[in-house]
């Protein structure tokens, strides 16, 4: 008995061993490059810790000129091997051209900002100049350079430009639109999957001369000793990478790009269908690349939506702007800079039908803007970068739907003239019931738009419906009245108003359209601009 009470306690003694054991095994992590780096760091953090995103000086007008993508441009690579599309300086029709973006440290030395037309440079058109010549203008540092543009208020003014030192700490946007769900009718709020990311390099101190001291660098040591990786049978050699989360850059006191850069217009951001990873990215001109560098790049994938101020003054007939407003909020040397791929990536939306349902894609736009905190210094800016989606709304839903029907009503409406007079009740019938309709057809009108403060065009529409639809109400009764005392009379105004009441109305909502698409050109569809003459 005491032999068999010895074993079974030993085996439940056993038992709790292993399941203590197998319990806590998952602590143990492999130690695979990206916990051997992150070990390192932490381990090695005295000899890293001053560092922080790479800052340049040099002399500057200032300023970045707007781009947009050209896909017919070819290049041929060292290999030969030929690729597609190029950044080109955007042009208006005349052939001006754009301000993208006044670095922070500038704006108080130049009176322009991000966003203003150049239409002259040394007083002669801009459309004279090429962009290589442009671009020569703008480097040259012993030529006197003026420039004559047009800011957002209309005004234009001419500027002799002087060249200043600049300190400026560059973060490099990526940006790429996945999938346009939606846009929300009462919030204006837009839905995206999409990919963003910021780059930026880092080094020891905050200046930097040399491009060639790398190796002094420690973060960038102990990247490339741990990363470095090559083919002994081809001889290749590459550097891996890593992702980290927030807390694993935080553990190594590393600083992510993204921490001090908001996206401001974000209304809602999806926790479980989005990531954040930031990577460990290492350049070197050893292995085949343009300079030597570490860069910290921190990535977002996910589902999010956007807070848009849409004028839907020319509602149904409109043209809007989705904004994603990217912005510095801590360091005023920033500049957001939008690399290549961001052009190329918005390019490609236009090539794609149906984007979005109700919707036409028409344009894109990269603007930079500069801002201030409440309590700044007078001096001190920071620096954005807006993406800007034009859409245009595809109006022959409400065309067809809406508009069409609401005509069609009134003209029943007034066909109730051509009823005798003296038939009252089957009059007052047909209006009454069309008044009716056009009660209902506010209700669909009304799920389609936020409150607004003020009128859009399908308002003013219905508006005058309503007025046109109650006008042969109160004819029906004056006429009934007027019939028995004096039919010649009576005969004369219903002749009159069969055809009037009906053609005075086609003209009003025609007026209505076209005045304020003349008042709204800006944010009226390029169609409906064409019908008014713009």
């Amino acid at each position: 008995m005491k032999k068999k009470f010895r074993l079974l306690l030993l085996n439940l003694i056993f038992i709790i061993i292993f399941s203590f054991s197998h319990a806590y095994s998952h602590e143990r992590i492999a130690q695979s490059n990206c916990n051997i780096f992150l070990n390192k760091i932490i381990d090695n953090y005295e000899s890293i810790k001053d560092h922080y995103y790479l800052g340049n000086e040099s002399e500057y007008y200032g300023f970045t000129l707007e781009k947009t993508w050209d896909p017919n441009i070819i290049h041929k690579g060292k290999d030969g091997k030929e690729s597609y599309g190029d950044t080109v300086l955007r042009r208006d029709k005349p052939g001006n051209i754009f301000i993208l973006n006044v670095f922070p440290n500038s704006v108080k030395h130049v009176n322009f900002r991000p966003g203003d037309k150049i239409v002259k440079i040394n007083n002669s058109k801009v459309r004279n100049y090429s962009e290589d010549e442009i671009n020569e203008l703008l480097d040259n540092k012993e030529q006197k350079l003026e420039i004559t543009y047009i800011n957002k208020d209309g005004l234009q003014s001419t500027e002799v430009l002087k060249r200043h030192k600049v300190f400026t700490i560059d973060k490099y946007l990526k940006f790429k639109l996945h999938n346009f769900n939606s846009i929300d009718n009462k919030t204006l709020d837009a839905e995206f999957v999409l990919d963003y990311s910021l780059q930026s390099e880092m080094y020891d101190g905050i200046k930097k001369e040399n491009y060639d001291d790398m190796d002094n660098d420690n973060l960038f040591k102990i990247a490339k000793e741990v990363f470095y990786k090559k083919n002994e049978e081809t001889g290749e050699e590459w550097y891996s990478t890593c992702g980290y989360t927030d807390e694993e850059i935080n553990q190594m006191q590393l600083f992510s790009p993204a921490w001090s850069v908001d996206l401001l217009n974000l209304s809602f951001k999806s926790e479980i269908t989005s990531s954040i990873e930031t990577e460990i990215q290492l350049y070197e001109k050893a292995i085949g690349d343009d300079w030597d560098s570490v860069d910290i790049i921190s990535n977002f994938k996910g589902l999010l939506k956007i807070r848009n101020n849409f004028d839907l003054k020319t509602f149904p007939f409109d043209k809007q702007k989705i904004v994603f407003s990217f912005a510095e909020v801590t360091d005023t040397d920033v500049s957001i800079v939008p690399m290549n791929s961001v052009y190329a990536n918005l390019n490609d939306l236009l090539e794609k039908e149906n984007l979005i349902n109700g919707w036409k894609l028409i344009d894109y736009r990269v603007q930079g803007f500069n801002y201030q905190e409440s309590m700044f210094y007078l001096d001190k800016y920071l620096n954005g970068l807006n993406i800007v989606l034009e859409i245009e709304r595809q109006s022959d839903y409400y065309v067809f739907k809406i508009i069409f029907p609401i005509i069609l009503i009134l003209m029943i409406c007034w066909s109730a003239i051509w009823i005798s007079p003296k038939e009252i009740e089957s009059r007052l019938t047909v209006t009454i019931v069309c008044l009716l309709s056009l009660i209902a057809y506010n209700f669909v009108i009304d799920s389609e738009l936020p409150k607004l403060e003020y009128l859009t065009i399908m308002d003013w529409i219905i508006l005058t419906s309503y007025i046109f639809a109650a006008i042969p109400n109160f004819l029906c009764v004056i006429s009934f009245k007027l019939y028995s005392r004096n039919k010649q009379l009576c005969m004369a105004i219903e002749n009159k108003s069969k055809y009037l009441g009906p053609l005075l109305y086609l003209l009003i909502v025609l007026s209505i359209i076209l005045v304020n698409v003349n008042l709204q050109p800006d944010n009226s569809s390029d169609l409906i601009k064409a019908i008014a003459g713009r």
